[in-house]
């Protein structure tokens, strides 16, 4: 819906300014509707979509300030996951920082730990270099353990009590 989304676009311009890195998730529309709608943050703002809208799966966005990267060259994009991951590296002198925008949703398994095995390689470079080297990753990470049965937090049951007999102002 039109005014939904202009509210959101209102929103987010005035937000974006006080920020040099922002990742969005679940953006709908072709390219051209995400150049229509966020012209104006391109101005401040280098853009990088991964993904093709279609149909319900959104893409992911990285803005990424032109006043903290005014070098676009200093900046690689890497969609490792379709709509999926992203990972946006920031590279300026010796200095590199690595930034991933995870959507983690219908993401297969080995996929994970291809992506888990790339994080910890960076950041065992980071705790080798910690003043030239920085790893930071966003997103939503709804992965439970494994041999944890799924619980449904939309239906509480009324028998837990184990809630129920906590004294919230004394701090216990």
């Amino acid at each position: 819906d039109n005014a939904k989304r202009g509210k959101k676009l209102h929103f987010l311009n005035k937000w974006a300014n006080n920020h040099s890195i922002i990742f969005i998730q679940e953006a709908h529309g072709t390219i051209f509707d995400t150049d229509l709608h966020l012209r104006f943050l391109s101005k401040n703002f280098w853009i990088y979509r991964n993904g093709e809208s279609g149909g319900s799966s959104g893409v992911l966005l990285c803005l990424v300030s032109k006043m903290f990267a005014p070098n676009q060259d200093s900046i690689k994009h890497d969609p490792l996951v379709e709509g999926r991951i992203s990972n946006i590296t920031l590279e300026r002198n010796s200095c590199r920082a690595y930034y991933w925008n995870v959507h983690n949703f219908e993401i297969p398994t080995q996929t994970l730990r291809d992506f888990i095995s790339i994080v910890e390689a960076q950041v065992a470079l980071a705790n080798v270099y910690p003043l030239e080297c920085s790893v930071i990753v966003c997103g939503d990470f709804n992965l439970q353990p494994p041999n944890v049965p799924q619980r449904s937090y939309q239906e509480p049951k009324s028998s837990d009590t184990s809630l129920h007999n906590i004294d919230h102002r004394a701090g216990r």
